[in-house]
């Protein structure tokens, strides 16, 4: 079960007995959740209701969340519409992220949550501490979220790689171009890098 929809949904499958899943849910409000689950994984599910505190930590331990300061942004993230693509091209899309590396996945949530938020800007800011996302939603910046500084390398040239620029020229400006999916939406995107005082 992708980790984003059982965020999203506030659920938690637990080990198979007889042929039959049982499914933790945060409440009864998301029952509808359960038929999902049992087409997505091919076996009837059990529903009965936890806590959402006690659905998370678990969640947590299970898919090892807790691990590293990527992790916790990711987790801070959410995807409403249940997991993130590791490929943000144009033959990928946003909606599914298995097998992807953290800063990948970081990447796709970023994006994926302009796109729900009808963002027109992302801006990636560094500072000499501290790594700071923005989105420019309506004409004004909100502060989004903050990635571990350490991460800034990674990031950019996971961003650089999308727009098919040079991740080895860090001095000089690059503008480049990218086509995403999100589900059945197709949406391009123009990147551009300079360098700052931090990176």
């Amino acid at each position: 079960m992708p980790i984003a929809f059982a965020r999203r949904f506030g659920v938690l499958g637990l080990k198979e007995e007889n042929g039959r899943m049982p499914l933790a849910l945060k409440s009864s409000d998301v029952i509808h959740a359960a038929d999902k689950i049992a087409v997505l994984l091919g076996v009837p599910c059990v529903p009965f209701l936890a806590s959402e505190p006690d659905i998370l930590r678990v969640l947590n331990e299970a898919y090892g969340l807790q691990e590293t300061g990527v992790e916790h942004v990711i987790e801070s993230l959410h995807d409403e519409n249940g997991s993130i693509r590791d490929v943000v091209l144009a033959s990928g899309d946003l909606l599914d992220h298995a097998g992807s590396s953290q800063v990948t996945k970081l990447v796709n949530l970023v994006l994926l949550e302009a796109v729900q938020r009808r963002a027109s800007d992302v801006h990636v800011q560094p500072w000499e501490h501290r790594l700071q996302v923005r989105l420019r939603i309506d004409g004004v910046l909100y502060d989004f979220v903050e990635p571990p500084r350490t991460l800034l390398d990674e990031i950019v040239s996971r961003i650089k790689v999308m727009g098919r620029m040079n991740i080895a020229e860090k001095r000089l400006p690059q503008d480049g171009r990218t086509t995403v999916k999100v589900g059945d939406r197709t949406i391009d995107l123009r990147i551009s890098t300079l360098p700052t005082c931090y990176g």
